[in-house]
């Protein structure tokens, strides 16, 4: 079976273990991004092993790119505080990679790279990207992504990017329903 990828533009770093469990933290936008990792992942009680996820971010003024490889992925479970607490370690390794906060799980790798990268890795691989759009599209067709492996969440605005890679949108949706409406296509189209 092929991988599917998902690439989540998600902003900057800006939590920590407290935060997970606070009731402001629950309404933050940031809290769509990080449930998107694990909703990438389940559907149906049922974890995609095929799956790769490329988290986006930055810290302290620097890119990051926060993989979540699937056949090797472990302690991810379909919460958002699993994936919260999945990112805060990687969040750890960026400020100490040495320390026991810091130490990743199997199946997560963090690199030092701006999201063009992850651009240019996937140029000429096939697209269906999903971005929040002020038009509504009227025509939600599952024939869309029969081709499609790679999958793009929470670009407001691509610019210069948007030359490299095929665009449909399916905008305005919040994150997580992209996410969920993305599933839906991928199992509907097995």
């Amino acid at each position: 079976m092929s991988k599917t990828v998902f690439i989540i533009n998600a902003p900057s770093f800006s939590f920590d273990k407290p935060d997970l469990y606070s009731t402001e933290f629950s309404h933050n936008k940031l809290n769509q991004y990080i449930k998107a990792i694990a909703d990438s992942f389940f559907l149906s009680n049922h974890f995609r092993k095929n799956n790769l996820v490329y988290y986006c971010t930055d810290f302290g003024g620097e890119s990051y790119q926060i993989t979540f490889k699937g056949d090797e992925l472990r302690f991810l479970g379909p919460s958002f505080f699993s994936a919260g607490h999945l990112l805060l370690r990687a969040k750890n390794h960026i400020i100490n990679p040495d320390s026991k906060k810091g130490k990743l799980t199997p199946g997560i790798s963090v690199h030092r790279r701006k999201m063009e990268w992850v651009f240019d890795k996937y140029r000429n691989e096939r697209c269906f990207q999903i971005i929040a759009s002020k038009t509504i599209s009227k025509n939600i067709s599952l024939n869309m992504s029969s081709n499609s492996n790679v999958f793009f969440y929470g670009f407001e605005n691509l610019s210069e990017l948007e030359n490299k890679i095929t665009k449909r949108s399916l905008g305005p949706l919040d994150i997580d329903e992209q996410i969920i409406m993305t599933n839906f296509m991928i199992e509907s189209v097995k």
